[in-house]
């Protein structure tokens, strides 16, 4: 008998893993080394928050309460972006912290604490989503409709 992983994946965390690696290409190809020290491991920040935001917002706001509607796709679509922006940057705030910190390394400049990180990636989220980062959100709303696809068609073979 023939296995189907994706019949079997849950949709919040297929949707984490898609938006996940969408993420993760998305920070390596926009940020390359030219930007300067410390940006190469972005890819690895922008994927890791996409999938915890990807995968926790979409189970509490669209899996468990089984609405898979168009507006409610949307919506999640909206706030995971926003979120998984912020997620990023509070994820390399504190790697930053920590590689200072603990390991002597030096990554952007002086380490933020974990608190004080908490408004910094707010206002750097702010900042970026001007730019570029307005982009994470139309990626997570295809995302999540990609996903409805894919488990639609899943569902019934």
């Amino acid at each position: 008998m023939e296995q189907k992983p994706l019949k079997y994946m849950s949709f919040s965390f297929l949707n984490g893993l898609t938006f996940g690696i969408i993420s993760a290409l998305a920070g390596f190809l926009f940020v390359n080394e030219p930007h300067g020290h410390g940006w190469e491991f972005l890819w690895i920040t922008t994927g890791t928050a996409g999938f915890v935001t990807g995968f926790l917002i979409c189970k509490f706001l669209v899996t468990n309460p089984e609405n898979y509607s168009n507006s409610r796709l949307i919506i999640t679509g909206l706030i995971i972006g926003i979120i998984s922006h912020w997620l990023h940057w509070y994820i390399s705030l504190i790697a930053n912290y920590i590689n200072v910190e603990f390991f002597g390394g030096y990554m952007y400049g002086e380490p933020t604490n974990p608190l004080e990180g908490i408004l910094a990636s707010i206002q750097l989220s702010f900042i970026s989503l001007l730019f570029f980062g307005w982009t994470a959100i139309p990626l997570a709303i295809g995302t999540l409709f990609l996903t409805r696809r894919i488990k639609l068609k899943h569902a019934t073979t």
